[in-house]
């Protein structure tokens, strides 16, 4: 009897079946954190894969592309509303000066209106060499008036040499209303005493300081403009835009000086 006991075979704690549960011997599904499968949900690799990956599963490398981009479209946008800033500076400044230039040519027929006015007292058959000389003088200003209003109308000022010929011409004007203004003084002795012809002297003087003063303003924004589009980077973004370099008057000799008119 004692030897079929010793004989029963001993059950050992570390044998056991395939139900077994030894956390030291699992099997496929083993979740043993020392001995995982592909399965594995470590979270040391969970926080390698966030390293790799940002948001929405984009790389480190295309958001800052994405950033990189959108940092550059608002820097090209704040640069095309500058440009656009200052080209419409420029239109104003141009709509100044053609609206002192058009003063300044009613002002010009005005006065020949005055001056007929005065000489429609003057009985042809007293008419001397004087006065037809002087209307005469006064009636190619209105002529000059009326040419320069009509192209001052359809003037470009992106246009430089039509820019500045224009600007020649009112010159020229000015120059030829002064040479009028001065013989009918000498053809028409009594119009010193008349208040619309003395009336123009102040308002001639202070035409030509307007004048002035709107080119130099025309000029200045158009030089603003320019160095806006030459300067870098502005200068490449003024290309893909199509901002050109404007053009503006070039200095006229005596420009700067009003009419000497002797009433």
């Amino acid at each position: 009897m004692d030897q079929n006991v010793n004989n029963t075979p001993v059950q050992q704690p570390n044998n056991m079946g395939a139900d077994n549960q030894n956390p030291i011997n699992m099997g496929a599904d083993n979740q043993n954190p020392i001995n995982m499968g592909a399965n594995n949900q470590n979270p040391l690799n969970k926080l390698s894969l966030g390293n790799a990956k940002g948001c929405f599963g984009l790389s480190r490398a295309a958001i800052i592309g994405i950033i990189a981009l959108l940092v550059l479209g608002m820097w090209g946008c704040g640069q095309y509303n500058d440009f656009v800033e200052k080209d419409q500076d420029v239109e104003n400044a141009w709509a100044k000066v053609q609206n002192q230039y058009q003063r300044r040519i009613d002002l010009f027929k005005n006065l020949t209106k005055t001056v007929k006015a005065a000489a429609s007292h003057e009985k042809e058959t007293q008419l001397g060499v004087t006065q037809a000389r002087a209307q005469q003088k006064m009636q190619a200003v209105e002529a000059t008036a009326d040419s320069l209003s009509a192209v001052g109308k359809k003037l470009n000022p992106e246009d430089e040499k039509a820019l500045n010929d224009y600007a020649k011409a009112q010159q020229r004007l000015s120059e030829q209303m002064q040479i009028a203004i001065n013989v009918v003084h000498e053809a028409y002795p009594d119009l010193k005493a008349n208040e619309n012809f003395l009336a123009f002297q102040t308002e001639i003087e202070s035409t030509e300081n307007r004048v002035s003063t709107a080119r130099n303003d025309f000029i200045k924004a158009a030089t603003d403009y320019n160095k806006a589009t030459k300067r870098f980077p502005g200068n490449i973004m003024a290309k893909i835009f199509g901002f050109k370099e404007r053009d503006y008057f070039q200095a006229q000799e005596g420009a700067d000086i009003a009419p000497d008119i002797d009433l």
